[in-house]
């Protein structure tokens, strides 16, 4: 858990939006369930949570490539990039529609609240790894 928080832990692949705190799986990647126990809202509350995360539209690249394509004289080829991209801090945003709450002032803040930490956390995470590889024909 040290770790994690410290960002000593590679970057997640999946987000999870906790809506209650009863997880009982105790799992190492996750400390959630040492976490007090808040005001719990139902589904009906909530309705429909959606999120969203936009990068930025263009985003530097440094990489190296391979492309066999120009000076063999065979009809197939292969190509390879393997490189960094970056990106500057995403913009969250997280929406309850279609619950007694969704219009709540309360849940908005808290929606925005969750949506800042998200922000926060992702600030210094900006470099995603690019892999390609594919294949050429000629005809």
């Amino acid at each position: 858990i040290a770790r994690n928080r410290s960002g000593g832990v590679p970057r997640p692949r999946w987000c999870t939006y906790l809506v209650c705190f009863r997880c009982n799986a105790r799992c190492g990647m996750c400390d959630s369930w040492r976490m007090k126990r808040g005001t719990e809202l139902t589904p009906a509350q909530v309705g429909t949570l959606s999120g969203r995360i936009k990068l930025s539209d263009t985003a530097p690249f440094l990489g190296l490539g391979y492309d066999d394509s120009f000076y063999r004289d065979r009809r197939w080829g292969f190509r390879g990039i393997v490189g960094v991209a970056y990106s500057a801090e995403p913009q969250v945003a997280l929406d309850s529609t279609g619950g007694t709450l969704s219009n709540d002032p309360t849940l908005r803040a808290r929606l925005d609240q969750e949506a800042a930490d998200i922000q926060q956390d992702a600030r210094d995470r900006g470099l995603f790894p690019v892999v390609q590889l594919g294949a050429t024909v000629r005809f």
